[in-house]
């Protein structure tokens, strides 16, 4: 039974340290998203995100209302993660925007 238990609390662990890294990335890939706009008057590609941003997880750009707001999505952790990151809001959530 302690094994077992253990074992669970073991998993639950794992989880929320993948959920906290990815969450950490998408939240300094929105602010390398916020400068690289300061600085080019668009926000950048992905592409263009992964010479600002060096992070664990691999994150990608969408752009939402016509490049007045964005959508990230990271991928990492162990057990893999994926949360989202919207610039309307500035909220990470489990649904994709």
């Amino acid at each position: 039974i302690l094994a077992g238990i253990t074992t669970f609390a073991y998993r639950g662990w794992r989880q929320d340290n993948a959920n906290t890294a990815v969450t950490t990335d998408l939240q300094a890939a929105a602010h390398a998203m916020d400068q690289y706009r300061n600085f080019n008057d668009v926000y950048p590609t992905t592409a263009q995100l992964k010479s600002t941003y060096k992070g664990k997880a691999t994150v990608t750009v969408k752009a939402l209302d016509s490049g007045k707001n964005f959508c990230l999505t990271g991928v990492g952790g162990s057990p893999e993660t994926t949360l989202y990151f919207n610039s309307q809001d500035d909220s990470i959530s489990e649904t994709a925007c």
